[in-house]
């Protein structure tokens, strides 16, 4: 295992960013009362949120009201200062599908895990986002070809240009399962490409539960693995679009994989209880 610095403070950097986000969010709910925010307590606004140049989209996805709700928020580029603009929601959503537990970005595409939809087998939905006028539309839903209640498909998301990974993580007597889907050039349509399951599945592994991509690599933690030791597997495709997996990183323990990103070629994995106070690892 090696160590370097600079994917890692990037993604701190974005964390940190983020992180003060949320706060400034959490500051305008006072002011957003008499103007149609209404996150209530339980709600768990801010559980997921990703950001783009001038807007951001935060989850609140545990509403015992709402299927689920995305807030989308502009920033006015002569203050600063941040506003609502809309709200994201499933066109089909149902009270109690965590829309929004979930999210990824990649330009004006997002991503968004809603797992406890239809029995908790789950699903993901696409969104774009015109440019010019900043509005979103649905584009599509996602559900794997073999999901099952209690799959928890869309548990988590990631997302790079054409190419969105979801796991279900609670699938196949937990063991879990990746499922990959890519655009069609021509259609426009999201076809699902592979699903993606380790060399040493056993039950309980909840692989899945953690998912990064970047160019032709995907990560893949898997927090329960070797009873809560944890792992995290690596997996590319080939010159012939077979996804293979290429090694799979320990880190000793802590629920190791329960988080993961890569960049740069670079992978950053969480292990939260790792000594009692969590800790995040490096590989190269």
């Amino acid at each position: 295992m090696k160590y370097r610095a600079s994917a890692f403070c990037r993604i701190l950097g974005l964390l940190f960013l983020l992180a003060g986000f949320s706060a400034g969010a959490r500051g305008q709910n006072a002011a957003f009362k008499g103007s149609g925010f209404d996150a209530a307590a339980g709600d768990a606004f801010g559980l997921a949120l990703v950001a783009g140049e001038d807007f951001a989209l935060v989850g609140e996805p545990r509403s015992n009201i709402r299927p689920g709700t995305v807030y989308v928020f502009h920033a006015d580029g002569a203050t600063g200062t941040w506003t609502e603009a809309g709200r994201l929601t499933a066109a089909d959503g149902e009270v109690g599908d965590r829309f929004g537990e979930e999210m990824a970005l990649h330009g004006d595409l997002a991503l968004i895990g809603a797992p406890i939809r239809d029995h908790q087998a789950g699903a993901a939905y696409l969104f774009l986002r015109d440019a010019q006028t900043g509005a979103w539309t649905e584009q599509a839903k996602l559900a794997g070809s073999a999901v099952v209640p209690s799959d928890q498909f869309g548990r988590a998301v990631a997302l790079e240009d054409d190419l969105a990974v979801i796991g279900a993580p609670f699938a196949d007597t937990l063991k879990g399962v990746v499922y990959l889907f890519r655009r069609d050039p021509g259609t426009g349509a999201w076809l699902e490409e592979a699903t993606l399951t380790p060399d040493d599945a056993q039950p309980s592994d909840r692989f899945g539960y953690g998912v990064a991509v970047e160019g032709d690599l995907v990560l893949v933690g898997a927090p329960r693995q070797a009873g809560g030791e944890g792992a995290a597997y690596v997996f590319r495709r080939d010159a012939a679009g077979a996804w293979l997996q290429e090694g799979k990183l320990v880190g000793g323990g802590g629920l190791f994989g329960w988080s993961v990103a890569l960049a740069a070629g670079e992978a950053v994995v969480g292990a939260p209880s790792s000594g009692g106070t969590g800790e995040a690892r490096v590989f190269r």
